[in-house]
């Protein structure tokens, strides 16, 4: 499974840059997959990205000018700015990952609100000391995350989390009984208390200092413009070009 991967504790209670190696080594299924990452002793985090090799070919992460900003990217993003596209569009990027992080350095938290793709990204900020964990809009790619012990721990399969030496495996009652009744588990529960799923059109943000995290949307479908003059016969017509 595509997707970026981290983690981020503060106290050294774990070593980052070992947990990010078993990390990548669990997530590279197949020969071709390919896993890199990055860590900071200085701060005990680390971000990566693994891939099939279809999208992403450079190596990750890719950094900004001054070296304080890192971004890793699974998937691609859309748009009249897509990268080889328009390399005279205002942001100027010849990469996705250099898209992201000239938006970011424009909007900062807000870059994403102005991203179209299938996609997840993390950008590790050491100037504003935080990480900030984004997905597309529908969640092509799952980015689950999990918060105990005062670190963050989060990648695109559940046992990335479960990697954590020290985590406490504690099963979701809520998410069982959905499973029961529903066969699946709903939103962003997982069978594990302190395992979330990130929703669709959200961000997460985590300070490097404590690893608290918050997660917020930054787009619902109330977002989409209404159009109340369009025809039954117009609805057809569109439905069937979509």
């Amino acid at each position: 499974m595509s997707g970026v991967f981290g983690v981020v504790d503060p106290h050294h209670r774990v070593d980052a840059a070992e947990l990010a190696g078993k990390m990548a080594a669990s997530l590279t299924h197949f020969a071709w997959h390919v896993a890199q990452w990055h860590d900071d002793a200085a701060v005990n985090a680390a971000i990566g990205r693994v891939g099939i090799g279809g999208f992403n070919l450079n190596p990750q992460p890719v950094w900004n000018a001054d070296h304080t900003v890192a971004v890793c990217l699974a998937g691609e993003l859309y748009g009249p700015n897509r990268s080889g596209t328009n390399p005279n569009s205002p942001v100027g990027a010849t990469t996705d990952e250099q898209r992201l992080l000239d938006l970011y350095a424009r909007h900062g938290l807000d870059f994403v609100c102005s991203v179209e793709g299938a996609f997840v990204c993390v950008i590790l900020d050491l100037t504003q000391r935080r990480l900030v964990l984004a997905n597309d809009r529908f969640a092509f790619y799952p980015a689950y995350y999990g918060q105990q012990n005062g670190r963050l721990v989060f990648g695109p399969e559940m046992k990335v989390v479960l990697l954590d030496p020290g985590f406490n495996r504690r099963i979701d009652l809520t998410a069982l009984a959905q499973s029961m009744r529903f066969q699946q588990v709903l939103g962003e529960r997982t069978f594990f208390d302190d395992i979330k799923l990130l929703p669709p059109g959200s961000r997460l943000v985590c300070d490097l200092d404590t690893a608290h995290a918050t997660v917020s949307p930054y787009w619902s479908f109330s977002d989409i413009p209404y159009q109340p003059k369009v025809s039954f016969g117009e609805a057809v017509e569109e439905g069937g070009r979509l």
